[in-house]
């Protein structure tokens, strides 16, 4: 379905750029950041679920499933009650930036 594939292509790009972005702005809060983060890991999570019941035989253990996997695990990474609860020797930019290295691999 194209308006699927619209909305999921769409939530990708928002995981992807969103948070830095975000960054960029210099917004002063992240609420609404976090609230666009939650939506788009349900999103994933849905899309998920759908592969694994619907392509069970071809779709589980596969390629992308793993990068399907990795990717939907990555997207909590950048919601704000994850990065605080890092401890402060993970909080680095270099951790961060290999999240979201996994990120774009996972759905590319």
């Amino acid at each position: 379905n194209r308006v699927f594939q619209t909305v999921m292509f769409s939530c990708l790009v928002l995981a992807l750029f969103l948070p830095d972005a975000w960054v960029l702005s210099n917004l002063p809060n992240n609420d609404p950041l976090d609230v666009m983060i939650l939506i788009i890991l349900a999103a994933f999570l849905v899309e998920f679920t759908v592969q694994v019941i619907g392509l069970w035989r071809s779709y589980v253990g596969s390629f992308f499933f793993w990068m399907d996997l990795v990717g939907v695990l990555s997207v909590p990474l950048d919601h704000s009650f994850v990065v605080n609860s890092l401890p402060t020797s993970f909080d680095n930019a270099v951790v961060m930036r290999a999240a979201r290295m996994a990120k774009l691999g996972a759905r590319a």
